[in-house]
């Protein structure tokens, strides 16, 4: 009994430590990436918005990336990973804040890497890639290209693009 209680308790805790949760969906105990759309971590808030990204007057001392795209990121947005920042109420811009380790999410175009970027304080690494989207050209290749920025306060947002 005491080893049954033991080796719960263990797993219990490895989990925890590895996933943050210990779902039952999980194969190896890693989160398995989600299709269902989320915004997770990111709040609806139009001052904090327009704080960071249009008045570059950020109310935490923290690296920031600022994204805009046509449409709403509410009803775009897929596997959010560790992400903390604010919303317009029109879900057209957003402002992701700067966590310790990798950030990334997905929209139905484009995955979106966020890490810390040493050679420049305060700034962040943005990568994004394209989604493959299929056929393109006669061999029926899939198109997968990508793009890496280096943001730091007071530049443009970093334009995602729109959906097929």
């Amino acid at each position: 009994m005491l080893f049954r209680t033991a080796s719960l308790v263990a797993f219990t805790v490895f989990c925890l430590a590895r996933t943050g949760s210990c779902d039952s969906d999980t194969d190896d105990g890693f989160q398995k990436p989600s299709d269902e759309v989320s915004t997770e971590g990111l709040k609806v808030d139009s001052n904090q918005v327009m704080a960071y990204c249009f008045w570059n007057k950020p109310t935490e001392n923290v690296p920031f990336a600022c994204f805009t795209l046509k449409g709403d990121i509410r009803q775009r947005m897929r596997s959010p990973q560790n992400l903390k920042g604010y919303i317009s109420p029109g879900g057209e811009t957003f402002v992701v804040l700067a966590q310790a380790g990798g950030q990334s999410f997905t929209t139905e175009v484009n995955r979106v890497t966020i890490q810390s970027y040493d050679a420049q304080p305060n700034c962040l690494l943005i990568g994004v890639e394209e989604q493959p989207q299929g056929g393109d050209g006669e061999f029926g290749l899939t198109r997968h290209s990508g793009r890496d920025r280096v943001v730091c306060p007071g530049q443009s947002a970093t334009h995602l693009d729109d959906a097929p």
